[in-house]
């Protein structure tokens, strides 16, 4: 969910859980969004790729103090994986690797 529509970040509040039942370093902060986009879900599959070019961009947390291990990627629900894609591949063009990705939720294969 977007902050902007909902109040609150959803999946950096599942992230805080997450990092704090397993001791992980939360860093929400890592990743910015840094351009309006048209909501994921508001989209067919074949074009939430393209939306999603160029949204992302270092956050403060990375800019300010690069990761030096590499970083998992959380997420509240993945549909088509384009915004786990994105997120990631900024990560790596900014030389942070990713370990992986986890997601809360997953949509059932050919729904999404």
């Amino acid at each position: 969910m977007c902050l902007a529509s909902s109040g609150f970040n959803q999946a950096e509040l599942l992230a805080r859980s997450f990092c704090q039942m397993t001791g992980l370093k939360l860093r929400s902060q890592g990743l910015e969004r840094t351009r309006q986009t048209v909501r994921q879900f508001e989209l067919p599959a074949n074009e939430r790729e393209q939306n999603l070019v160029g949204a992302f961009h270092l956050g403060s947390d990375f800019r300010h103090r690069r990761p030096v291990r590499p970083v998992l990627i959380l997420d509240d629900i993945y549909t088509t994986g384009a915004t786990v894609r994105s997120a990631a591949q900024t990560l790596r063009q900014e030389g942070i690797q990713v370990f992986g990705v986890g997601a809360i939720a997953a949509t059932l294969k050919g729904k999404g």
